[in-house]
């Protein structure tokens, strides 16, 4: 017994010594060169620094700061892996899909519009979109703006050629993603690679621009950033959305990427809701939210000064119950899940995480049926659907990472899904009393 709390202390110290080198790394590379990933996730820079290690000439994390400081080359390695560059033609097809019918017919009112893409990494999507503008008859009225903060990924978009896999791969996106032609005719193919045609570009304009630092761009209608703002910590995503909501004309739209939200940011109240599944947005009337906003709080008042009853008794007792029922099954399955994972560098990461998310779920919740206002109720929900909904992103690394098979966690994943709805549903309800 002795010895496990002693090794328990040894490790716990190792761990508390390795965040802190991380925080120096972050440091030396914003000090030194500009980067600054020191708002990013903690867990995803985490999972890349020991990833980055473990295939340098660094023994530590100590090492590759001093790496860091003294060797341009090495820090520019190190910059490019931290950038996430994880892309595919026409990713999520049912987003494509929703831009054809719910967005493009509303940027055709307008004679001439602007797309800004942020985040666009290897320009898959940047080509993606440019196709289905294209096709929508739209292509030549746009002008679309590709950004992001990795110049070697820029370079790569600019050019457009691609492994032959990327395109048989888009190919099937593409089917999907509703394509009215033939995927063939917008690429062109020699040995092992395809370059994309020289007509996709000529309304693209690729620059860097940095989401952490810079400033507003343009006058935009329509924003596009996917899979760019599940890396980023609350402060740094609200101002990045901040960046985008300001950089929209009034009615343009916003797409995010289908395991980001709106909610529970500092935006949430300027946009409405054009497509939940393919998180679709459309920028709002402020001056309207806020009158209606005003409306609300006066008639919140005058029941308050008439005395109310705790917000638990608002929520059926029965549907109550059987949503404490099953997230804390939920939350002991996803815990239970997480032992099970392999002593691996990428298994202790997310076995730490899905640790993390499960007991804040079953914590969560519990606090939320004792809540005696319904802000603190909103919020306590709020959180329990941002763990869940977390937890759902760390059972598709699992698979991702080989772990384990999808089919293993599909009933979990299935019942993630059903307390969601749930979740929503009683936030609903709560702010319908308001």
């Amino acid at each position: 017994m002795k010895d496990r709390t002693e090794m328990n202390a040894i490790g716990n110290r190792r761990l508390e010594i390795e965040n802190v080198e991380i925080d120096l790394l972050l440091e030396a590379v914003y000090r030194m060169y500009g980067y600054d990933f020191r708002s990013y996730a903690k867990a995803s820079i985490e999972r890349r620094t020991r990833q980055f290690l473990s295939g340098c000439e660094c023994a530590t994390i100590s090492e590759m700061i001093a790496r860091v400081l003294h060797d341009e080359d090495f820090s520019s390695r190190l910059v490019q892996y931290f950038s996430i560059t994880v892309t595919e033609m026409f990713r999520d097809p049912l987003v494509y899909r929703t831009l054809r019918t719910k967005v493009i017919p509303l940027l055709r009112t307008w004679p001439h519009f602007k797309v800004w893409h942020a985040g666009c990494a290897t320009g898959e999507e940047v080509y993606s979109l440019a196709i289905l503008l294209k096709e929508e008859g739209v292509y030549d009225r746009g002008t679309i703006y590709a950004t992001d903060f990795n110049d070697s990924a820029l370079e790569r978009a600019r050019e457009g050629v691609y492994p032959l896999e990327k395109i048989q791969e888009g190919t099937r996106n593409y089917q999907q993603a509703g394509g009215s032609g033939s995927f063939g005719q917008y690429y062109h193919s020699r040995y092992d690679a395809a370059t994309m045609d020289g007509s996709l570009r000529e309304r693209v304009t690729f620059a860097s621009h940095n989401l952490v630092s810079d400033s507003v761009f343009g006058e935009m209608h329509l924003v596009f950033c996917r899979n760019v703002l599940i890396y980023f910590n609350a402060d740094l995503k609200n101002r990045a959305l901040g960046l985008f909501t300001d950089s929209l004309v009034h009615g343009g739209f916003l797409c995010v990427g289908t395991k980001e939200d709106l909610q529970f940011t500092g935006v949430h109240d300027r946009y409405e809701v054009v497509d939940r599944k393919a998180r679709i947005y459309r920028k709002s009337e402020v001056g309207t939210r806020k009158s209606e906003r005003g409306s609300r709080n006066a008639e919140r008042g005058t029941r308050n000064a008439r005395g109310g009853t705790m917000l638990e008794t608002r929520i059926n007792e029965s549907a109550r119950d059987e949503l404490l029922r099953r997230t804390r099954a939920f939350a002991l399955r996803a815990i239970k899940l997480a032992n099970a994972l392999p002593d691996t560098p990428d298994g202790r990461v997310i076995r730490g995480q899905l640790l993390r998310c499960g007991t804040s779920v079953g914590a969560n919740y519990r606090a939320a049926r004792r809540a005696k206002s319904r802000r603190d109720f909103i919020s306590k929900m709020g959180t329990v659907e941002e763990e869940t909904d977390e937890s759902m992103y760390w059972m598709e690394l699992i698979v991702e990472a080989g772990l384990m098979k999808e089919d293993l966690l599909s009933d979990l994943h299935r019942e993630a899904d059903e307390i969601l709805a749930m979740v929503v549903s009683s936030i609903k309800t709560a702010r319908k009393r308001q």
